[in-house]
Order: structure tokens, then C-alpha cells, then sequence
């Protein structure tokens, strides 16, 4: 029997890492911090930042396979943030993290092709499998 499993095709990478490239924006230091001690052992990089242009900077320069973006964030909203992402990197993965969900922020991480939003707190285990999934799609699937 071939214990040979499937390969994964991962779309974007760190340079010089061949892991793919996760990036989250939070307004928060301490959520950041305990996003990266969460995440650290997983099979991608991980950056963080409170600034959503220095975010947007690395998606026009490097290959992101996911943003994650807090929805209420000073200066630019995480929807914002994220329509912004979709325009300029439409391969690259969306999920949204809040402590505010309702109707009003549905309809608009809709429009931002927001794929899976997060609750603060989360469930840390969930969580590491929703980022793997979005992280694992292959780069020819079209990402909406």
C-alpha cells in the first residue's frame, strides 16, 4: 500500500521560503501577538501589522496567500482594507476577524469577497483550519 499523500499546491509564498505567506492586520498589539503565538508552528509564514497600508504594500510586492483583517481598525476599515486587496491581488485569500458581528458587517465583507468571517474571541482550532483550507487552494481557482 502507498502512503504517498496527495500533494498540496500552495499559491503564494515568503521569498526565499517556500511556505506561503499569511498576513494580518489588527489595530490591536496584543491580538497580533497572540495570533503569532498561536500560528507559529503552523506550515506558513506569518506577519502581522497595525497598519493597513504597510499591509497593502505587501500585497502589491509579495505573493499573500491569505489577509486577515480586523473589521474596525483606525483609518481604514478592515471591508475597505480587504476591497482594496481583492482589487489588487484577487488571488489572494480574505477572512475577516471581529468583536462586532451583525447583519450590517455581513452585507459589507460580502462586497470586500470577504471568505470566511471570525469572531473575537475564536476558537483557536477552527481557526487553524479555516486558514489552512484557504491557504491550500490551488492558484488557478478563482477567487471571488
Amino acid at each position: 500500500m502507498n502512503d504517498v499523500m496527495p500533494e498540496t499546491v500552495l499559491i503564494a509564498t515568503e521569498p526565499g521560503s517556500g511556505r506561503p505567506l499569511v498576513i494580518c492586520v489588527d489595530d490591536e498589539p496584543q491580538v497580533l501577538g497572540a495570533l503569532s503565538r498561536l500560528l507559529r508552528r503552523e506550515p506558513y509564514e506569518f506577519r502581522t501589522t497595525t497598519d493597513p497600508e504597510e499591509a497593502l504594500e505587501w500585497i502589491r510586492t509579495l505573493e499573500v496567500a491569505l489577509l486577515v483583517a480586523d473589521y474596525r481598525m483606525p483609518g481604514m476599515s478592515g471591508t475597505t482594507l480587504l476591497q482594496i486587496a481583492k482589487a489588487t491581488s484577487p488571488r489572494t485569500a480574505r477572512m475577516m476577524l471581529t468583536g462586532y458581528p451583525g447583519e450590517s458587517l455581513v452585507i459589507a465583507a460580502g462586497e470586500a469577497g470577504l471568505m470566511h468571517l471570525i469572531g473575537k474571541p475564536w476558537d483557536d482550532q477552527r481557526l487553524k483550519a479555516q486558514i489552512r483550507g484557504l491557504v491550500a487552494r490551488p492558484p488557478w481557482e478563482a477567487r471571488e
